[in-house]
């Protein structure tokens, strides 16, 4: 599946989040349900407002967008028990920054 973002969102922006949402994996998200919406949706919701902020205030943009994208990268159903048998609250962080550092390179911002 390939993903399209509006043509009326800055290319740069675009430019920026190609690369994470041409990751199939990543893509996969589209599949849980998540805020009324799903997952994928979300996570590109998070990530334009992300970077619209960090734009405003001067803030690196590239970090905020790909955080924002990646903040629930955990291909798992919330409303489930999750592997470990923690409370999603602590263990989607954790499967999420172990997903985006398998997929994408990561610095520490």
């Amino acid at each position: 599946m390939k993903i399209k973002i509006s043509e009326t969102v800055p290319e740069k922006f675009r430019k920026e989040v190609a690369p994470i949402l041409s990751n199939e994996e990543f893509i996969n998200l589209g599949r849980y349900d998540h805020h009324k919406s799903n997952r994928l949706i979300h996570s590109i919701n998070v990530s334009y407002l992300s970077w619209r902020i960090a734009k405003k205030l001067r803030c690196d943009e590239t970090v905020a967008a790909r955080a924002g994208l990646l903040h629930d990268f955990c291909p798992y159903d919330f409303s489930e028990k999750t592997p470990t048998g923690e409370h999603q609250a602590f263990y989607h962080p954790k499967a999420a920054i172990k997903n985006s550092t398998r997929n994408f390179p990561i610095n520490d911002k």
